[in-house]
């Protein structure tokens, strides 16, 4: 797995959203789907290879909760936008104190650290 990558895919999925929140969106999203922490490419390596090489560690355990807890906050800005609620969705992307801004802070900290000790 290229950490880097996965560090810029959940960076993305702050612009991705945004996108979302467009009346002229192309795409439609789950929230159940987007909420699941093990479909999206670091998931996989998280509940797979990761787990194997470095399942021992802080960071790593740390990395499946906060990767976790990114993919439910990011559901909940989907099931807003999908209610109709598209201010509520876009004040989470935009509040730096919100769960999906935090975890994804979180996320890619731990990546950080993780590419550390590679």
């Amino acid at each position: 797995m290229n950490l880097d990558e996965a560090m810029q895919a959940h960076v993305n999925w702050k612009m991705r959203l945004r996108e979302y929140c467009r009346p002229n969106r192309r795409e439609e999203l789950d929230p159940a789907a987007v909420g699941k922490d093990n479909r999206c490419a670091l998931g996989l390596w998280i509940h797979g290879e990761g787990e194997g090489k470095y399942g021992n560690s802080s960071e790593f355990k740390n990395l499946v909760t906060a990767h976790a807890e990114f993919h439910r906050a990011a559901s909940q800005v989907v099931e807003l936008v999908n209610g109709g609620k598209v201010e509520e969705g876009l004040k989470i992307l935009d509040d730096p104190q919100s769960t999906f801004r935090s975890k994804t802070t979180e996320v890619i900290g731990l990546l950080s650290k993780l590419k550390k000790i590679q």
